[in-house]
């Protein structure tokens, strides 16, 4: 049998329609990746603050003031990568359809 004779109404595409409750996937993700973005939140403030109290106490020695400095670049730095880290996964969630940043949704429904 060709393509050619098959009514067009059999043919079938794959299904394309999004399920509005999320998905084991989804939720997992969303656990995941807010559990991941809060870590790395709370990394950022813990080096930064040792950072600045390295610098404050390095009494103008330029060894301890560059480490100081570099403390505080590495933990900008590691912010910066988790923001724009956070911004690429919303813009993949939005192009797929997916809500995985419904992480208040998926603590709810772990309590049930």
């Amino acid at each position: 049998m060709k393509l050619a004779d098959l009514p067009l109404n059999t043919i079938k595409g794959p299904e394309t329609a999004i399920s509005p409750d999320p998905t084991g996937v989804e939720k997992t993700l969303s656990i995941v990746i807010g559990f991941l973005t809060i870590i790395g939140g709370l990394l950022f403030i813990i080096m930064f603050i040792i950072g600045t109290y390295t610098w404050i106490t390095a009494e103008g020695k330029p060894d301890k003031m560059e480490k100081a400095r570099n403390q505080i670049t590495q933990a900008i730095t590691g912010l910066v990568i988790l923001v724009g880290a956070f911004a690429i996964t919303a813009v993949i969630s939005t192009l797929l359809g997916i809500d995985i940043f419904n992480i208040v949704d998926a603590i709810n429904n772990l309590s049930k």
